[in-house]
């Protein structure tokens, strides 16, 4: 005969999965996702001031709340073309291990969250870009999302050419 303190352990229903949050991203006609925890604030593009002889990728920097901040352009560091005439990008604010920075995107979608369950791997290569620099692969609306290891991607010197 089973006990009622038994019987209540066995109906405990299994722990939710962890939810992973990310704030989807467009760069071009891609989705990308960066951590939500690494993203501080979206703050309004500003250019930024030239520094000598930075990567490709970097645009300068801007002063953002008495602190002045590298910009990186996500768009730059995947070889993608540059958009045309109108485009109007957004700046983010990242931070993570102690490392705090601007990347400038196409537009900051909105906020998902994705059960752990539900984020695929990494596979060898999405949109030609590498597994290194690949956490997993969401999906919003059908199309993927593909969530970027930032501190790899950012601390990385080499060349990234993405696939078009």
């Amino acid at each position: 005969m089973l006990r009622a303190g038994a019987l209540g352990a066995r109906a405990k229903a299994a722990p939710e999965p962890e939810q992973i949050r990310l704030l989807a991203v467009r760069v071009g006609d891609r989705l990308f996702g960066l951590d939500i925890h690494e993203v501080k604030e979206v703050i309004p593009y500003r250019r930024s001031v030239p520094t000598p002889r930075p990567p490709h990728y970097i645009e300068g920097i801007v002063e953002h709340k008495r602190r002045l901040l590298p910009v990186l352009s996500l768009r730059r560091r995947l070889g993608l073309p540059e958009p045309g005439p109108g485009a109007r990008p957004v700046l983010l604010h990242v931070a993570w291990e102690g490392v705090s920075l601007g990347i400038t995107v196409d537009d900051a979608a909105r906020v998902l969250g994705v059960r752990a369950d539900e984020m695929l791997p990494a596979p060898p290569q999405v949109f030609g870009l590498r597994a290194e620099y690949i956490r997993g692969v969401a999906r919003l609306d059908g199309r993927p999302v593909v969530w970027l290891a930032t501190s790899r991607l950012l601390a990385s010197a080499e060349p990234i050419a993405m696939g078009e």
